[in-house]
């Protein structure tokens, strides 16, 4: 099976822009916002500040399989 992208998916990060992330409801999240810039971005904290469930918020919305 071969298939052959034609559409260009290399973007600048001026082209791309922040993304703003609003969660709410999610896990232990009753509301919060994020931004995370084009790059990589490092997710840090202390044990139970819900960095799982921003992760899981985060999968679901980008299609991801919701695990508990």
């Amino acid at each position: 099976m071969s298939y052959n992208n034609t559409t260009s998916t290399d973007y600048t990060a001026e082209e791309l822009g922040d993304l703003r992330v609003h969660v709410r409801n999610i896990g232990g999240i009753s509301d919060g916002d994020v931004t995370l810039s084009p790059g990589v971005t490092l997710l840090s904290g202390e044990n139970a500040s819900n960095k799982s469930s921003f992760l899981r918020a985060l999968s679901a919305v980008l299609g991801g399989t919701i695990q508990s």
